[in-house]
């Protein structure tokens, strides 16, 4: 990564949106990989779960918004801007 990249993580999960385990069994944003992003200065990161994190008091959203980066969530058709 370099300086200003917006970081996109695909899981797969948007493929369940319309299902309950969309909003209870989605995987989150290790704090390491919240860290790695911090330090590679990215100007957004956007992920296609409902939330990067699920913990009490939400760590990864406190950890990346209190370094000026940005979340975006509920992305889909992420494979698409891969132009498979």
């Amino acid at each position: 990564l370099q300086p200003g990249d917006i970081a996109l993580f695909y899981t797969g999960t948007s493929e369940y949106f319309y299902e309950p385990r969309y909003f209870t069994d989605y995987p989150v944003m290790p704090p390491e990989l919240a860290d790695y992003l911090i330090e590679s200065s990215v100007k957004l990161v956007g992920i296609d779960t409902c939330s990067a994190d699920n913990q009490d008091g939400f760590p990864i959203h406190r950890k990346l918004l209190g370094a000026g980066i940005p979340i975006i969530e509920n992305l889909t058709n992420l494979p698409l801007l891969r132009g498979k």
